[in-house]
């Protein structure tokens, strides 16, 4: 009888190759890590130097949120097809989430603000539909 790793299947191609519609998934959240890093150096630099904590902290809570959704969703991006929604809806919503406190930062109304938690839904709800369809992927065909 084989046992339950033999069982297992592989979390992604065998080959190595990059599943369809992936590779701009990919490459979208290597530029968001990218992004990450830059907001957090702007917010260590110019505005600590510049006296603005708010927006110094504003900028690295930004910083934070993308670089982990952006890796999350790189790794994602290696498993399934079916993971591709989820992907888009994380790197969307933390675009949208990061987007917002940059913006903020930088002296934008206020009012935008009430824009940000869209973002943060969006994220919860990437997170669910990776939940559901990793689910959906570990039952026995």
């Amino acid at each position: 009888m084989p046992s339950p790793l033999t069982q297992m299947r592989s979390p992604g191609p065998t080959d190595g190759a990059v599943l369809p519609g992936s590779r701009v998934l990919q490459v979208g959240s290597a530029l968001a890590a990218g992004a990450a890093v830059a907001i957090g150096a702007m917010g260590a630099h110019a505005f600590r130097e510049a006296g603005d904590a708010r927006g110094a902290d504003l900028m690295a809570l930004a910083s934070q949120y993308l670089m982990w959704h952006a890796l999350a969703a790189l790794a994602l991006s290696r498993l399934a097809v079916r993971l591709q929604a989820a992907i888009t809806v994380l790197l969307t919503s933390a675009v949208l989430f990061a987007g917002t406190l940059v913006l903020l930062a930088l002296g934008a109304p206020s009012w935008l603000g009430a824009v940000t938690p869209l973002g943060g839904t969006g994220l919860i709800i990437g997170w669910l539909m990776a939940a559901w369809a990793l689910l959906r992927r570990s039952r026995p065909a």
